[in-house]
């Protein structure tokens, strides 16, 4: 079997698949998007593409190659590339809590399933979003290559008096960072012996240190399944919190040793860990034997092979045998083969949520859920979370039961006065969204020409041209944010400066203004452009696109929120 892969150069997790996938001998070829020319490429039997993102830049190139060829086509989602506002609320009290929702999601969805019939996907939240478009989905579960973490096993605490460490490592707002930190105020003025550090803005090597040396991780708060960073953590021995959805829980692994915990209950779910070293040991145990049994690269590349060769089964391609095949065959006692059991694979035809095959008796309690039942001592009031301006679930159900425990919640403060429908007491991201109803509208807006080169030294720039002519005439810009991707060092600064005429990306690099526009620094890079994006709206002819003084990692994208008559 070949198999050619294309992705990202540096995506983590693609790169331990390939490698994984070279140790049982077979023969892989790597695809970078933008380096290099799917031509040069001899004939393969899978092609397998790892994010949609990075992927759109090179649709036409991709459409072709598909059209010439007799491969057969595989698209790896990454859930938060997926994730729709829409479907996320529909199903989520918190998640309208989130502003990072990618707009264009469901135009690439549309795209990419005429292209690949079948995808793969990392949990059962992600099916929900991708089985509406594909017409197979195979769940894969997250991959990590154990041998990154082997020389980190974590610190331990020196003494039982030593403050207890906490990590958030959530990397943007759809973490729930603001609820983070109110859980840790509270905490605090309880009198609890705790440290709290945020991952955010730290490098990745840092970040890795500082979970190491953690005695709790907390992963994200609003939405439905755990990610990477809890699987990372799990490996390190570390007990993890995560936001896991009551409708997908009946089917995820009952080992599962990770928390469920969201912001109006993160407080008293962090009390027992904090309160007991012995639970936090044995949900770190529970959390590293998970991992290696469902994340490791040993667990996983099965699952990719699987897939393989179901959908070469599908495609009726012959292809060669996959040496050193990792799935041994299994005799009946009547000496009679028995065929692999298939991997977790959900056709859109069957139920979307039903219980794994190896779910636990019913007698059985998983660690995860005793963690949970286990009452705090010294009970608080929890933190105040506030509800989503407009429902988007059709039958009120969800909306309803999710408000009656949440006010349930608040009524247990105590606090006379405190409104949830009041605007005045929402916090800032909630009173954006009640105001976004109604007329207002919001646009991803991919480049039209980009364009990267590599200068004398080490220096690097990249050149980037938004075309606006899609936003109608009449749109009254509220808002724009420019998302540049671009890896800073600390004290590290990016300038953003006009292109000079109009240009091409194929022909020789542009001119540009002296004069700076802006100063990019720090983790998130993100340019706050509305005043740039309204003059370049009503002047077209003034808009040539923006130069950076560093070279940008990946394709960047621009979120416009305006009202249109």
């Amino acid at each position: 079997m070949k198999v050619l892969r294309a992705y990202e150069t540096g995506q983590g997790q693609a790169e331990w698949i390939t490698n994984g996938l070279r140790d049982r001998e077979l023969q892989v070829d790597v695809y970078n998007w933008g380096q290099q020319s799917l031509q040069q490429f001899n004939p393969s039997d899978i092609l397998h593409i790892h994010g949609s993102l990075a992927a759109y830049a090179a649709l036409p190139e991709l459409s072709t190659y598909l059209e010439n060829s007799q491969v057969v086509p595989l698209i790896h989602y990454e859930t938060k590339e997926i994730r729709t506002r829409d479907e996320a609320v529909r199903t989520n009290f918190y998640a309208h809590l989130d502003e990072s929702y990618d707009e264009g999601a469901v135009d690439r969805l549309e795209q990419w399933s005429v292209l690949f019939p079948a995808c793969i996907v990392e949990n059962e939240e992600a099916f929900q979003y991708a089985s509406k478009y594909h017409e197979r989905v195979y769940i894969v579960p997250y991959a990590i290559d154990p041998e990154e973490f082997s020389g980190a096993p974590g610190t331990s605490k020196e003494s039982s008096s030593d403050p207890v460490l906490i990590v958030h490592l959530g990397a943007d707002v759809s973490s729930g960072g603001e609820f983070v930190e109110k859980a840790v105020s509270l905490l605090h003025q309880q009198g609890y012996s705790i440290r709290y550090e945020n991952a955010q803005n730290l490098s990745r090597s840092d970040a890795a240190r500082l979970m190491s040396e953690a005695d709790i991780v907390i992963d994200q708060l609003l939405h439905g399944s755990y990610g990477m960073a809890s699987v990372e953590a799990m490996a390190l021995r570390k007990p993890v919190l995560s936001h896991l959805r009551e409708d997908l829980i009946p089917a995820m692994d009952p080992e599962l040793p990770v928390v469920s915990a969201n912001p109006a209950t993160l407080y008293r779910k962090l009390i027992p860990l904090i309160e007991s070293q012995e639970l936090r040991n044995k949900l770190g145990q529970a959390g590293k034997d998970y991992a290696a049994k469902n994340h490791y690269l040993d667990a996983v590349i099965p699952k990719i092979l699987d897939v393989y060769r179901q959908e070469l089964q599908l495609g009726q391609r012959q292809v060669r045998p996959i040496a050193a095949d990792p799935i041994p065959a299994a005799a009946d006692p009547g000496g009679r083969q028995k065929a692999p059991s298939p991997i977790n694979v959900r056709p859109t035809s069957v139920p979307r949520i039903a219980a794994p095959v190896n779910a636990a008796p019913v007698h059985a309690i998983p660690l995860r859920q005793a963690a949970e039942a286990i009452p705090p001592s010294n009970p608080a009031p929890l933190i105040h979370v506030p509800e989503p301006p407009i429902s988007n679930d059709p039958s009120g159900k969800q909306q309803q039961q999710e408000t009656a425990v949440n006010q349930g919640n608040m009524n247990s403060n105590k606090n006379p006065g405190t409104s949830q429908d009041s605007a005045r007491g929402l916090p800032k991201s909630a009173r954006k969204v009640k105001r976004l109803s109604g007329t207002m509208k919001t646009r991803t807006i991919y480049p039209k020409q980009f364009k990267s080169v590599n200068r004398t030294g080490t220096k690097s720039a990249s050149y980037v041209y938004f075309d606006l002519s899609g936003l109608p005439k009449s749109a009254m810009i509220k808002k724009a944010i420019m998302k540049l991707p671009v890896r800073l060092q600390r004290k590290e600064r990016v300038s953003i400066q006009r292109i000079i005429g109009n240009w091409n990306a194929n022909l020789a690099i542009p001119s540009v203004y002296s004069k700076r526009l802006f100063l990019l620094s720090g983790p998130k890079s993100h340019w706050k452009c509305t005043k740039w994006v309204r003059r370049w709206h009503r002047r077209p002819d003034k808009n040539f696109g923006i130069y950076t003084s560093k070279k940008l990692t990946r394709t960047p994208k621009l979120l416009i929120k305006y009202k249109s008559k």
